[in-house]
């Protein structure tokens, strides 16, 4: 076998391949025998049929074995002579096969590049000092004290505003909605903040003053970029009617307060509590953006090439990402306009930065011997097992059904490596240090 490469572009390899007559010809004989002991051929009995008999009626059928067997082997060994990494499936071109001629095609592939990282250690970058404010902590505690809210009905008036009104209503195209044919919707048990901030005004000012049992109709016509996707750019007429009155009752912020919250016995120990958290967060999210800078800088310093198919790959993981975020809004795609082309191209240049970090990464935990232990993965299995609250035996049951180990141990020696990143760099934090 005889083989020559040529590089294309980025990852892109070609090798022109001649295999001697005599060796797959000598491959279509052994074919040929095989078939010979299976095929039925009237006037012959089975197992019986001359060789000569089987290549010339099967002819077609052997030719398909032996590509589609033949020649991934050849390709491997022409790979491996010519030492290279084959990634994707490789696209078989200029195939000519004629009898005692030697075989010539064209493989077309892209490769694994090799990546070579240098000068990773003793990198600089600042990090924004952390600091929390009193105010994020009176905010927090807000929050808090908002979920903790009582809502109690309110008897013998009518809502106004600041009350929490629950409805059921019918939702149908409004005649504006001529020549758009949109399905009716309905909802129940709705609750609507009558002057509310998200509260839409048409719901306000047509459900102030009503008692339970009333009913309204009234129109809406959204804005394009309203933030339910599902009702953007719609007219939208509403028969609704009110089922409950409730009025929301904030406890006071107080030393109960916290002790409700959880372990706390003060006021004081809860807002401690808050702020501790509220640093450890702002410290976690500085750590990232640093980090990232860090690899932004080897990626400046050691340029490589990508493959498509990884980029292409990691696009995919991208998107489907977005119409998952779109699901758990209870938005439908399929009801989007959406030119899902210009949306890849628009993901194209994170995705390839995306695909160069890792495999930059993968290429200093090999340098580095930063290896993920089975332990490891059994303390990370534990972490997902307590935030799910599920048994440990159970998720990892659940990961090694779906093969999900290896996909669990690679993103740990990601983090792995950017830690070491991180801890063999100068972190200079913030800007007042970059004055001295």
């Amino acid at each position: 076998m005889k083989s020559v490469l040529i590089e294309k572009e980025d990852c892109a390899r070609e090798l022109d391949i001649e295999v001697p007559a005599e060796d797959w010809q000598s491959e279509t004989e052994k074919l040929a025998k095989d078939f010979a002991k299976l095929a039925h051929v009237p006037g012959f009995r089975p197992g019986h049929v001359p060789v000569t008999v089987v290549k010339q009626r099967f002819r077609n059928e052997i030719r398909s074995e032996l590509l589609k067997d033949f020649l991934p082997k050849t390709i491997e060994a022409a790979a491996k002579e010519n030492n290279l990494k084959i990634l994707t499936q490789p696209e078989v071109k200029d195939l000519v096969l004629e009898e005692n001629k030697p075989l010539t095609f064209k493989a077309q592939f892209e490769i694994l590049p090799t990546v070579e990282i240098a000068g990773y250690k003793g990198l600089k970058a600042e990090e924004e000092p952390v600091k929390v404010s009193d105010e994020e902590v009176e905010n927090t505690l807000k929050g808090l004290r908002e979920q903790s809210a009582e809502f109690l009905v309110a008897e013998n008036r009518p809502s106004q505003t600041g009350d929490f009104v629950t409805v059921t209503f019918t939702a149908y195209p409004s005649k504006k909605s001529e020549g758009k044919p949109e399905k009716s919707f309905q909802g129940k048990d709705v609750v609507v903040e009558l002057g509310g901030e998200r509260t839409v005004k048409e719901f306000t000012e047509n459900l102030l003053q009503k008692s339970v049992g009333d009913e309204a109709q009234f129109a809406v016509d959204y804005a394009d970029d309203f933030a339910d996707k599902r009702l953007a750019g719609r007219s939208v007429a509403y028969h609704v009617k009110v089922e409950a009155i409730k009025v929301k009752s904030l406890p006071d912020i107080n030393d109960e307060l916290a002790k409700t919250l959880g372990e706390f016995d003060t006021l004081a120990d809860l807002k401690n509590k808050i702020k501790s958290d509220l640093e450890a967060n702002k410290k976690q999210r500085a750590r990232e953006k640093t980090t990232e800078k860090l690899v932004d800088q080897v990626l400046e310093a050691n340029p490589f090439p990508v493959p498509r198919a990884l980029v292409e790959a990691q696009i995919e993981t991208r998107l489907q990402g977005m119409l998952r975020s779109l699901h758990q809004q209870g938005v439908n795609p399929q009801q989007l306009s959406v030119d899902w082309e210009r949306l890849r191209e628009e993901h194209r240049t994170a995705a390839t930065r995306e695909v160069k970090g890792m495999l930059a990464l993968e290429s200093i935990a090999q340098q580095e011997h930063l290896e993920v232990s089975d332990q490891d993965i059994d303390v990370e299995i534990g972490k997902i097992a307590e935030r799910t609250k599920q048994a440990f035996s159970a998720v990892k049951q659940h990961l090694t059904k779906e093969e999900a180990l290896d996909k669990l141990r690679s993103q740990l020696t990601h983090q792995k490596t950017l830690n070491f990143l991180y801890e063999n760099a100068e972190i200079i934090n913030g800007p007042a240090e970059l004055d001295r």
